[in-house]
Order: structure tokens, then sequence, then C-alpha cells
């Protein structure tokens, strides 16, 4: 809903007319005698740019020979020129660009931008508090919201002020006040967008009133899309406060508890391998020790690509919270964590960002996990096959690609032991198993979904209404795989009730290169997420 930036009731409309009939008398936009402003001559909207040849309140044409031509024609006509967008096209309104082309489209139009403008005058009469920019005088300061702090904020930025600093990047085509969000501007797009949106946002006028400036390409109209900037109040928190000590205290507790739980872990996968297949000659301690710090390394580095990144991209992040599970023997058994978050305390730039703040975790994390596999690979346990050995079931056992990959590469340069397969078995290391579990976790959050890895940098590069596709797809086929299947239904879960917010400049496409990244990232999830064998074998043709 807008409020109309010209309150005054003694403006000139025509609300109280009949219906527009051709006549050479009457004119596409008429002026104020005492201000000189240009206003609509079917809504009253006033004009604030004189060389547009379209009304953004109820899209009527305002050249002189538009009009007459929408005037005169009674009913559609098959195959007229559009007078905005010059194509072809049927109907009442034009297909192309959603313009009137008949006088009942214009008369429609009309009673859509009044019926706007009422419900803008009804909630102002009773919900003021839901209204605040009905409450200030625009020649001295705005109304914006706050998001981090709930509430409207005046700010002392008189609006004609604010409308000059965008008029020097941007050609406005009109401006508009909404009571819930303050003034926004309809503005064409320009020919260089990051440039110029990125000195828009660095504007030391909305730097100095911590203004941050949402950019979207939005319906305007039926048909039509333009880009329009709104305005909100955003103060981040320097830097020395929040990695002060008093603000990190839970990240440390957190840190430690998590230490402890994956040792727990550690300890019971270890103890049972050993246990079980009487391994002689290793140090239960040491493994202990490298499966705690290769699991704990690998999600950490993951969670400080993201931290890094974020901060280079002026992001306001905290520390990662690391979550703590402890593992219980026979009844409760995990890996003694469910990873670690990072939370971020302001909004992202643009897709550029979003993109790279995205993809630096799972990058950071599998660098760390294919080391941390080969060292562990190298350390494979060979023992001798117990008496009563019945080899296991594979057929639902999930199998993760990379793995089986970097297993034959084991074989084939001696990095795995030699062993004699009739007598012996090959024991995984936990720092291997480790590794293992970095592959997965890598595959999952490269994901194209709701706001995972993957999901942030799928939303960077096709933008909103694909990236919700994804979603949906993605946690489909997750769900059908049984080794993924709670995963899965958590994907669709988030996707059906958790919409990503995208980037403030939701307008600007990334680089071309972001998008071969994304596809390269697909690919190696699809390498790293765990299948199952009887899957493969249908698959390929084996089963």
């Amino acid at each position: 809903m807008q409020n109309k930036e010209h309150n005054d009731n003694s403006t000139p409309n025509d609300k109280d007319q009949e219906e527009p009939r051709p006549s050479s008398s009457v004119t596409p936009s008429f002026s104020s005698a005492d201000t000189g402003e240009r206003f609509c001559w079917n809504c009253g909207k006033k004009i604030d740019n004189p060389t547009v040849k379209q009304c953004t309140n109820c899209k009527a044409p305002l050249r002189e020979q538009d009009k007459q031509k929408i005037l005169s024609r009674t009913s559609p006509s098959e195959s007229v020129k559009c007078w905005f967008c010059d194509g072809t096209t049927s109907g009442d309104f034009c297909g192309i660009c959603g313009a009137p082309l008949t006088r009942s489209a214009l008369k429609q139009s009309k009673e859509t931008a009044s019926k706007k403008s009422a419900e803008v005058d009804y909630l102002a009469s009773i919900a003021p508090e839901r209204a605040p920019a009905m409450k200030v005088d625009f020649k001295k300061a705005i109304v914006v919201q706050s998001p981090k702090d709930k509430e409207a904020k005046r700010i002392d930025i008189p609006l004609d002020e604010l409308k000059a600093m965008v008029s020097k990047y941007v050609n406005i085509m009109d401006t508009q006040i909404s009571p819930q969000i303050g003034p926004q501007f309809i503005v064409e797009a320009p020919e260089s967008s990051k440039k110029v949106f990125e000195d828009l946002t660095d504007d030391p006028l909305l730097q100095k009133n911590n203004l941050k400036v949402l950019i979207r390409d939005e319906q305007i109209g039926p048909g039509a899309e333009a880009i329009v900037l709104r305005f909100f109040h955003w103060e981040s928190m320097p830097p020395k406060e929040r990695y002060s000590l008093g603000n990190i205290k839970w990240n440390i507790i957190l840190f430690i508890a998590t230490i402890a739980t994956v040792g727990l872990a550690g300890w019971n996968f270890t103890r049972e391998t050993y246990a079980a297949y009487e391994i002689q000659g290793g140090n239960m301690a040491l493994d202990i020790f490298l499966f705690t710090i290769s699991l704990l390394g690998i999600i950490t580095i993951h969670e400080l690509g993201h931290f890094a990144i974020s901060r280079w991209r002026d992001v306001d992040v905290t520390l990662p919270y690391f979550i703590p599970v402890p593992s219980i023997p026979g009844v409760f058994p995990s890996l003694g964590t469910f990873g670690a978050l990072i939370r971020q305390k302001e909004p992202i730039q643009n897709r550029n960002a979003l993109f790279d703040i995205g993809i630096s975790g799972p990058v950071a994390g599998f660098v760390i996990a294919v080391p941390v596999y080969f060292i562990g690979l190298a350390q494979t346990f060979v023992v001798n096959k117990p008496a009563d050995y019945e080899p296991p079931d594979l057929t639902n056992m999930p199998t993760v690609l990379l793995d089986s990959l970097f297993q034959q590469i084991g074989f084939a340069t001696g990095l795995i032991p030699t062993y004699d397969p009739d007598t012996q078995l090959l024991i995984q290391h936990p720092m291997m198993f480790a590794g293992w579990i970095g592959f997965i976790l890598t595959g999952l959050n490269l994901m194209p979904a709701s706001q995972l890895d993957g999901g942030h940098t799928s939303r960077a590069v096709f933008g909103g209404k694909v990236h919700r596709i994804l979603s949906l797809i993605t946690g489909i086929l997750l769900a059908i795989n049984p080794s993924t299947l709670v995963f899965g239904l958590l994907i669709l879960f988030m996707s059906m009730f958790q919409q990503h917010p995208g980037p403030l400049n939701d307008v600007t496409p990334v680089h071309w290169s972001k998008k071969v990244i994304v596809v390269v990232g697909f690919l190696v999830a699809i390498t790293c997420i765990p299948l199952p064998i009887n899957l493969l074998l249908s698959l390929f043709g084996g089963g």
C-alpha cells in the first residue's frame, strides 16, 4: 500500500469526474498554478520525472497522442501496437508490459490505484502506530523501519535531500511513501548496476545515518517491472564490542563442551574397533586424539571460512557456536556434535557477496577433509580375520563415491598397506573416518536448497524463484534416498516455511565465473553424499 507524496487536498484530481472521454481540451498531464508541479490527468498523482510517458500510479499515458488512442478504443482489439512498449498485443492490457490499452482498462487501473490510496488512509485512521510515515513532516525528516530494533525510527533527513542523493546515481521515475516502510523510489535501471549501486550504498548520507538500501526488481503493474529502492535503519555492533570476552563466552563454553563430547565419541568408536578386531600395536589414546582433532578441525575450518569471508565482505557475524551432543554407548551413539553455526548479524550486500560467503565454508572444510582422509587411509589397520568372521551384508550400506575413488587411489599407489584378503581384513582408522564424515558434511552443505551453503550460492546465481524450485526438488531427492531421508524431510520443511531473504542488492547478477563454480560444487556434492549400493547397482545395470 502506498501513500501519495503530494497530500495537498487542493491538488486537482478527477475522483468526482465522469469516466474519461475523448476530448482535445484535456491535456495528458496538468500543472498546479501555485507550484508548477505536474500531475497525472487520470488519477491526480504527482509526476516527479517530466520525461516519463506513463504514470507509475495508474499506468495512464502522459503523452497526448497516446491518451487519445486509449480513450478512442472502447473495446479490446486484436494485434494492436502498445503505446508504451511498442509490442504487438491484444486485449484490454498489453500482454508484454501490462499497460492499459482501452478506456475500460484505464478505468480499472485508476480504480486499483484509488483503492490502494484508500487502504492507506483507512490504515492511518484506525492504526496510526502502523503508519508512522504519515506523522512526519517530510520537509524535515523521514521515518523508516529498523528491523534490528523491531520499531520505526525517525531519521533527520529531509525527503528532498534523500531524493537528491538518489538522483546522483539513478534516474527517479517516481517517489512513493509507504506507511509501513517509509519512502521508496522507483528508478530506471542503470547501465552498470554493480558500480552504481555500490556507490549509492556507500554514499556518506546513508553511512552517516546508518541507512541501508534494499534494491529489488518488483512488479509495479500488470506485466510491468521496475527497480524499487527502499531504506531501513541498521546500526552494526563495533568489532571490538562484538568479539569482547563478554560476548564470546558462550562460544568458548560450547567449544570446550564439544571437544569433550567429540572426544567421548572418539573413545567409544576407537575402543569398540580395538576390541572387535583385537588390534595389536596400536595407540588407542593417540587415535582418539587424532579423531577428535581431525573432526573438530574440519568443522572449525569450515566455519572460519564463512567467518573470514563475511568479515572481508564487511558483514557483521558472530564467532562459531559449536553444538555438543553427548554420546551414550548402546543407547544414543553420536559423533559428539551436530556441527557449528555462525550467526549473521546484518544483511549481505549483494549477490556476489552472498555467493562468496556461502561457498567459502564447504571449500575450506573440504580442503582440510581431503588430507585428513589420506593420512588416515595410510594408517589403515591390517588385522587377522576372526575365526567366526562373516562378511557383512553391503546391500544397503551407504557409499560415498569420493571415498570409493580415493580408496582405489590408495590401492593403486600403495598408500593402503598390503594384506592377504583370504586371511586378513582392512579396518578403517579413526582419522580416515573423520575425513569420511567431512566429505558427507561437505556434500550435504553444498546441496542447492533452503539456507544451506549451497542454497546461498544457488540463490545468488539463480534468484529467488529458481532457488525455491531447486530447494523442493533437492528435498524430494534426498528424502527418496534412505541414507538422507531425515535430512531431505528437514529441507522440505525449511523450504516451505522459511524463505531465503536474499541480499540487499538483488538486482545486480553475479560474475559469470560463479555460475561455473556452482555447477562444479553441485557435482562435488553428488560425490560426497552417502548413496546406497543397491541404488548405484541399479543405475549402472549391475543389480
